[in-house]
């Protein structure tokens, strides 16, 4: 994946940060270690200089995050990940009880779970969740457990995923419209999602229909779509599915949402399932290569793809091809977790 000049800029100024950082405490070591003046002197004015530089390099992104607004944010979540690393790391040491503690542990553990690393994200987005609780803040609690849930679902742990978003579903129906942010559709989309890797394709669809009531913008709409089209898929109504699809898919790639990805990816699978095997190779190239450049090339998703793909081409005499590919799956998922 190719980084774009804003994240550049963005770990450039990092690095000046820390090597800045660096040359100050050597500067204060030479100080208090030497009394030459040919040491001390020099010493004392790169401190200086380097303090100056501090305010704009260290001190101002500091204070301008600790002036944001404490929320949570569940889109673009990665691009305070130093500094939340940092700030999380302080929570933690000092064991502060305190909503922005629960906030940074919440952001940490998505971060985590879209690099992956599930196991961690887990604890975090558990323990964000048990913080929330404490502090009687039900909205958030709410969103942590989806995201709890999802860690799970991205895992393979289904029941678990239905056990977090069942969980987050109850307080959802608590809360305020005002205070849902948007994201109930979300919610009973990912749940609708969970019982059909389940094999529960009623109770799915129930919560795909749910979920489509609830979306209020396009997107959202295409989305529930894409999973109601995969229900089809699976009850083998292809027809059904197709048409549903293609009109998710229209909305998505105007959009150029992330999720244009797994369209086609689920029109692979509907073309695999009718046993049009040069259609359906041709999607799941084309699927590999979106998911790929939006995930990178080590993802879960990618190894899931990969698994399918593999799995066709072995299926009609390709053994050698599909095992290449089943085997780059395999050790994608050596890597994650």
């Amino acid at each position: 994946m190719s980084f774009g000049q804003e994240p550049m800029l963005r770990w450039i100024r990092i690095a000046a940060a820390g090597l800045l950082m660096g040359c100050n405490g050597l500067s204060l070591s030479l100080i208090l270690c030497f009394r030459d003046q040919e040491i001390v002197l020099p010493a004392t004015v790169a401190l200086v200089v380097g303090s100056l530089l501090g305010i704009p390099l260290v001190v101002m992104p500091v204070v301008r995050w600790l002036r944001r607004p404490a929320e949570l944010s569940l889109q673009g979540a990665g691009g305070r990940q130093w500094l939340a690393g940092l700030a999380l790391l302080s929570a933690k040491v000092g064991k502060k009880r305190s909503a922005k503690s629960a906030h940074l542990l919440c952001e940490s553990g998505v971060m985590d779970v879209s690099a992956c690393r599930f196991n961690q994200g887990e604890w975090k987005l558990r323990e964000a969740a048990e913080l929330f609780a404490e502090l009687e803040d039900r909205p958030n609690e709410a969103l942590a457990l989806m995201e709890l849930g999802n860690c799970k679902h991205a895992a393979g742990d289904h029941d678990g995923a239905i056990r977090e978003y069942c969980a987050a579903l109850e307080l959802w129906e608590h809360i305020a419209d005002a205070q849902r942010a948007g994201n109930t559709w979300r919610l009973l989309n990912n749940l609708s999602a969970a019982y059909s890797e389940k094999g529960d394709l009623e109770t799915a669809e129930r919560y795909c229909r749910r979920a489509l009531h609830t979306a209020r913008d396009v997107e959202a709409r295409a989305m529930c779509e894409m999973n109601l089209a995969d229900l089809h898929r699976k009850r083998r109504q292809f027809d059904d599915a197709q048409e549903v699809l293609a009109g998710s898919l229209e909305q998505l790639g105007r959009s150029r949402d992330e999720s244009f990805a797994f369209g086609v990816m689920t029109l692979a699978m509907i073309h695999d399932d009718q046993q049009d095997v040069r259609a359906a190779e041709e999607l799941y190239k084309q699927a590999r290569e979106l998911m790929e450049q939006r995930l990178g090339a080590r993802h879960i998703e990618v190894a899931r793809l990969l698994e399918r793909y593999g799995a066709l081409l072995e299926r009609h005499g390709r053994s050698r091809e599909g095992a290449a590919l089943l085997a780059q799956a395999a050790g994608i998922r050596d890597t994650v977790g």
